[in-house]
């Protein structure tokens, strides 16, 4: 029976609000950015008020008979059609182009979907659905989706075997239902902010919806260099992007789509087997049985297709399995053609140790397989990484170039459809590291004869040192502390877990992180790819056997090794070696590419303001004695063309918000000058910047008229008569009267200091954060000291940020680094109780005077605070672990110490005592140290919170 698939890309805009709109032109440009994801087929859906339009693009047809749901008109038509719901789809052709598997696709002129992926046993659902009384027009899985769903509803997920990224609109509810499968091969990306809800296969796709902002996300960066890929988390390296979340659901109706991350249910799991059952030979055969029994069905499922089907072929276990049992099943059903299989191969001088070829024409010449095999050149590479950065969407730490080459050469070839082995290393015990718990959890008797069966193993040696090691710690009892220190450094993994656990941890971790890599550069060129060892069976399988049966004697992978034994070569199943798609980078970044490669770090200003690239030329040459510096290096790479192709050329991130600029100044005569410079270089500029000149008595003023006489948005004001007030009180005054000024509409307002500067794209990487239905106003000072008060607000009608939102900036001496009353509680709390948004933004700027006067008067304060309080606010700890990682730290260090000091005094000594000598001498002390630092050229950059901006 032939099937209409539903590889594709989809795309949609929600408006929580159910304000109507016209959609058509956005959800079109959306389904054009993935037009490679599905280049066959487009459709489109606008909803409004439960009314459904259908409507085609320039890549439908309509040929013979056609379904109720497939169009008759463009979607050009619809350019100033309100709705309140869009759907967009793109089509790749897997088994025919029949109209009836045209998407959105209807069921009972009720329900209304978009679906991404293959329900590989649709045909045993029909048929019990059939059973049950539902009637198909057609034969594709998208209908049984629709037709498991009506039968029941969200436990219809438990029944498909498949991979998928789905969402149906039931218009009789006004419901949505979106999920994704249960391994997440399948991607589906999301915004939800300022009222509409934009979903798409891609992040590009979400990119193209006008009303989209979003910025490089500073914490996944972070995290990125620190730490490297995790493309696992629902967090993305764009700012309000988000992934869905994989094996869940989320249903509800369309009100119900609150802001932010949604919160979805999770419908499967799977646990782990923690037994320390020992090996029993006759278990061991009985679990090869159900194992190889399990596989090949699992590959009958996924050849369904009327287009030939392929391999991205590497020659090691897991894809000559899935050749064995193609060519078995073919064999029974024989097609006339042969299997072709497509490899990476490096058999020049410099590449030979990634090179495969040896065990790939093996393969072939006992399959009799139609081999394809590319050597990719390191003259190709610098295009190839700019389509993979685009592909990958998020930085990557490879080339990933064996990916791009294969499913490109698949292509080349004919193939649109290819079975591939990911996922066994993860649930068999295929990587090396796995000895290390593999030693750390034997019994002490069994470990010098395992060590010894190890040592014949390629690369083994060093985690095989690193298992005993662990061993002998927990035989110590130190397995606790060693925990401890572990988690202090930053480290995921746990030597002391057993191996099931480790597996359990990298399937659903580093394993969906390659699943991004095949499904992102298999569908940046139009290919399927289609995993039989991720067939939830087998998942479930795996995990429950004991850990006894994986490694053993010296092999990683012991049973399914046995499993294949007499069934593939023995030099491909007792093969000893372990490579996956080795890529020859050292190589190329050491030779032929280390001056690109250097140029590219070099210049982009994305990592300089960063703090990277200076120093990539003496990294690159010491690189080839350090795997991990290679890495760092390629992570620089990645990240320079990832800021280059997504944000260099971008338009302003602003859209249609409009921002004033407020800033309080006194005697900056010395660094106004870079401030005003660094402004008037914005790639975003403010529609007015009011500068309150606070009675300058140097040559403040002079500049500022010269700068204000050159540009009209400028605008010079001479602050209130001067009083005798504390400092932080005048320049809230100061700033209020600046906010009276202003006498235009906007959106944000940002308070900044006259003596600082920054980099060009600083305005709008800040305005990106606020989108025109999620106002915020920015300012400085305390909500419930000396704060700009609800009154401030309220004094200028039409400047809608500052009257709808406020940020409560919390700042106080040094760059706002310690706030007189902690962010988190009272501030925070403060802003909340008003209905206000609260955020922290990490942005950069170099501060150009010193600060060290003000170290003593902040420290005296958190003094007071400890005795007032009688407690220990933890935000002195919550700011040195995430604020001041790169700022001058050791005289900030002795604010919570300031506080500590006065707590003890408080809750101990039951009094009030002068500031403590030896305190006042170590300030002095670091005074002395921050100024020698200044006069000696170090730059200080201060982490702040946008309230700051200055």
């Amino acid at each position: 029976m032939k099937a209409n698939a539903t590889m594709c890309g989809i795309v949609g805009i929600i408006h929580t609000s159910r304000q109507a709109r016209p959609l058509a032109e956005h959800v079109r440009r959306m389904s054009d950015v993935i037009a490679h994801r599905g280049p066959d087929d487009e459709g489109y859906l606008l909803a409004h008020a439960q009314q459904i339009s259908i409507f085609g693009g320039a890549h439908s047809s309509q040929r013979g008979h056609v379904p109720t749901y497939y169009p008759n008109m463009s979607v050009t038509s619809a350019s100033s059609l309100p709705a309140t719901l869009a759907f967009g789809f793109r089509r790749l052709a897997i088994i025919d182009l029949s109209p009836f598997g045209h998407q959105p696709m209807s069921y009972k002129e009720r329900y209304w979907i978009v679906f991404n992926g293959e329900i590989y046993n649709y045909l045993e659902i029909k048929q019990e659905l059939e059973a049950a009384g539902h009637i198909f027009q057609s034969q594709s899985d998208t209908e049984v989706i629709l037709a498991a769903y009506d039968h029941w509803g969200a436990d219809c997920l438990g029944r498909f075997n498949g991979m998928w990224a789905l969402v149906i609109y039931d218009r009789e509810r006004d419901t949505v239902f979106i999920s994704r499968d249960r391994m997440g091969i399948k991607p589906l990306y999301y915004y939800n902010r300022g009222g509409i809800f934009v979903f798409g296969s891609e992040i590009k796709s979400i990119l193209a919806h006008p009303d989209v902002l979003t910025a490089p996300n500073d914490r996944y960066i972070e995290t990125f260099l620190r730490e490297g890929v995790k493309e696992f988390q629902d967090e993305t390296a764009f700012t309000n992007v988000f992934r869905f979340t994989r094996a869940s659901y989320w249903h509800g109706s369309i009100s119900q789509i609150s802001p932010g991350q949604l919160k979805a249910t999770t419908f499967w799991s799977v646990g782990v087997n923690t037994s320390t059952e020992r090996f029993e030979p006759q278990r061991a055969s009985q679990y090869a049985v159900q194992y190889r029994a399990l596989l090949q069905d699992a590959v009958r499922l996924r050849l369904r297709s009327d287009v030939p089907v392929g391999t991205a072929f590497s020659g090691g276990l897991d894809s000559s399995s899935i050749v064995h049992f193609i060519h078995e099943l073919q064999r029974k059903q024989p097609t006339g053609q042969k299997l072709k299989v497509f490899s990476t191969v490096y058999p020049s001088e410099g590449t030979r140790g990634c090179d495969e070829s040896e065990h790939i024409n093996l393969m072939a010449a006992r399959y009799r397989l139609d081999a394809h095999s590319v050597e990719p050149q390191a003259a190709q590479v610098p295009e190839k990484m700019q389509n993979m950065v685009w592909a990958m969407e998020n930085p990557q730490e490879s080339t990933l170039m064996s990916y791009m080459f294969t499913y490109e050469l698949a292509r080349r070839n004919g193939v649109t459809v290819t079975l591939d082995g990911q996922g066994a290393d993860e649930l068999q015990g295929g990587y090396r590291y796995y000895l290390i718990n593999h030693l750390a959890n034997l019994p002490a008797k069994s470990l010098w004869h395992e060590y010894k069966s190890l040592s014949t193993m390629p690369g083994a040696r060093h985690y095989a040192h690193m298992g005993i090691v662990a061993k002998l710690l927990n035989l110590f009892g130190l397995k606790k502390t060693c925990r401890w220190a572990l988690r202090v450094m930053g480290k995921t993994s746990d030597p002391f877990a057993c191996v099931n656990e480790r597996l359990h941890h990298d399937y659903f971790n580093h394993m969906v992180t390659l699943l991004h890599y095949g499904d992102h550069s298999s569908m940046a060129h139009s290919v399927e790819v289609r995993y039989p060892f991720l067939d939830y069976r087998l998942a479930e399988f795996w995990h429950s056997i004991p850990s006894s049966y994986k490694i053993r004697a010296g092999w990683t992978k012991y049973m399914a090794r046995g499993a294949m034994d007499g069934l593939l070569p023995d030099e491909i199943t007792w093969r000893r070696d372990k490579m996956g798609w080795e890529i020859p980078q050292d190589y190329w970044f050491r030779g032929e590419l280390k001056e690109w490669l250097c140029r590219t770090v070099e210049n982009s200003p994305y990592l300089h303001s960063r703090g990277l690239g200076r120093d990539i030329r003496q990294q690159v040459d010491h690189s080839y004695t350090d795997h991990k510096r290679m890495k760092s290096m390629l992570r620089q790479l990645n990240l320079a063309l990832w800021h280059r192709t997504f944000f260099q050329n971008r338009p302003t991130l602003a859209g249609d918000l409009t921002f004033v600029v407020i800033s309080p100044v006194r005697n900056e005569g010395s660094y106004i000058e870079a401030t005003l410079q660094s402004v008037i270089e914005q790639t975003v500029k403010p529609s007015m910047w009011i500068i309150v000149d606070d009675h300058s008595t140097d040559q403040t003023a002079n500049i500022l008229a010269r700068y204000a006489a050159q540009h009209s948005w400028i605008k010079i004001v001479l602050g209130p008569e001067l009083q005798p007030k504390d400092y932080s009180s005048r320049v809230v005054e100061l700033f209020n009267f600046g906010l009276s000024q202003v006498h235009i509409p906007c959106d944000i307002v940002v308070k900044l200091d006259g003596d600082v500067s920054f980099d060009t794209t600083f305005f709008a990487n800040i305005v990106s954060e606020f989108l025109h239905n999620d106002r915020l106003g920015i300012a400085s000072g305390h909500l419930t000291t000396n704060g700009i008060r609800e009154k401030a607000q309220t004094a200028v009608g039409n400047t809608r940020g500052a009257t709808k939102f406020y940020r409560a900036a919390c700042l106080s001496d040094i760059g706002g680094v310690f706030p007189h009353t902690s962010w988190d509680t009272i501030d925070n709390a403060a802003a909340r109780a008003k209905g206000w948004e609260t955020r922290m933004l990490p942005f950069e700027f170099e501060h150009l005077k010193p600060e060290g006067g003000r170290v003593g008067s902040a420290l005296y304060n958190h003094y007071r605070t400890g005795l007032s309080n009688g407690r220990v606010p933890y935000v002195g700890l919550y700011f040195i672990a995430k604020a001041l990682s790169k700022s001058l730290t050791r005289p900030l260090l002795l604010g919570p110490v300031a506080q500590v000091l006065g707590y003890i005094q408080t809750r101990f000594l039951q009094k009030e005592r002068p500031f403590p000598e030896f305190v006042t001498q170590q300030i002095r002390k670091e005074q002395k140290t921050y100024l020698l630092w200044r006069l000696t050229g170090r730059r200080t950059n201060y982490p702040i919170t946008v309230g700051d901006v200055g």
